[in-house]
């Protein structure tokens, strides 16, 4: 079954034309449910119930190419602290010069988006857009996912 093309589908007015798509919406469209499933954490009591959703254009502001998956999560599920203290999901992308007060070379190319707490940070090479992580000791790098939601996923399965 597939899904209508955006120029197919009714707007919200009832009209049969398209509606103005925002940058990246539109893959939101073919996978509206993503994180569903996640829900079910997000009341006090569970892991995810700290996390408060992200603006998207927020998110899209200074990084237009961002992954959908990572700017879904955190404008549908959100950011913050992950269970009482487990992972940090911050509100945006930080430059390791924010965190690390200089830039080893193995970072160049690298924004962070989270951190376990213990020093390791996790983020993004910007020229492949996979997830990598960085070892506190030595700041090595190393790929960490493919994606964000394997990632984000992954961290939350190994804390429940």
């Amino acid at each position: 079954e597939g899904h209508l093309r955006p120029e197919a589908q009714m707007s919200s007015t009832g009209h049969n034309r398209p509606e103005p798509v925002i940058q990246g919406v539109l893959s939101f469209r073919y996978k509206p449910h993503m994180y569903d499933d996640l829900l079910r954490l997000k009341t006090p009591e569970n892991l995810l119930g700290n996390l408060k959703p992200v603006d998207e254009t927020k998110l899209r502001l200074n990084h237009p190419d961002v992954p959908d998956d990572y700017v879904f999560f955190l404008s549908r599920i959100g950011a913050g602290m992950i269970g009482q203290g487990q992972y940090s999901l911050y509100t945006g992308l930080a430059e390791p010069s924010f965190i690390y007060g200089d830039v080893p070379p193995q970072l160049v190319g690298v924004l962070l988006f989270g951190d376990d707490l213990q020093g390791f940070n996790a983020g993004f090479r910007t020229n492949t857009w996979e997830v990598v992580e960085a070892d506190p000791l030595d700041r090595s790098v190393h790929v960490a996912a493919t994606s964000f939601e394997a990632f984000i996923r992954d961290t939350i399965d190994n804390l429940l």
